[in-house]
């Protein structure tokens, strides 16, 4: 009768624990999946612009203030944006590896409304390669966590880029920028 007893305990044991850690891992994945948002989530950008290099040189017309002559890595983030984090100490290893960049951090807030309009979520990345060109414009990175894993940026920092481009349909977590 005690074997019995104790083989229902180990049983009932064992289903409560596979149930407890099946509900723990669908939670992490809802967690971790809805802040998964596109970037351009409603196509803005694509709406305005039939092409990226029109789209660049728009942004790079309406930033002249931020257009110098030396090489320039931009990130625009949204005040109380939760997914800043994620892209903080991505951008704390860059200006280490890639000191050859002058690093500017601007809050969407601050950018003139012709700016804004062409934010469509935060944080965003601008490299600026070559005076006057805007060479890079979108997400950090192509997924919810942002690092030099799967960056968007790195290569263009370290120069292995230099066509112009900008990832706007990559999944990640963004602040929408409701343009």
């Amino acid at each position: 009768m005690k074997v019995f007893k104790s083989s229902k305990r180990r049983i009932f044991l064992f289903l409560f624990t596979s149930v407890w850690i099946v509900a723990v891992v669908v939670s992490i994945l809802f967690l971790v999946t809805s802040r998964m948002v596109t970037f351009d989530k409603n196509q803005v950008i694509y709406q305005r612009f039939p092409s990226i290099s029109l789209y660049l040189d728009e942004l790079s017309v309406q930033l002249p203030e931020l257009i110098q002559d030396e090489p320039i890595a931009i990130r625009i983030i949204e005040k109380n944006c939760s997914c800043n984090s994620a892209s903080s100490a991505h951008w704390v290893l860059l200006k280490k590896i890639y000191p050859k960049y002058n690093y500017i951090e601007i809050e969407l807030n601050d950018l003139s409304e012709a700016v804004k309009k062409l934010v469509p979520a935060t944080p965003m990345a601008i490299v600026i390669q070559q005076p006057q060109k805007v060479s890079y414009a979108g997400p950090f990175s192509d997924a919810n966590y942002c690092n030099s894993d799967n960056s968007l940026i790195e290569a263009y920092l370290a120069e292995l880029i230099t066509n112009r481009y900008s990832s706007l349909e990559t999944q990640g977590c963004y602040c929408s920028n409701h343009i």
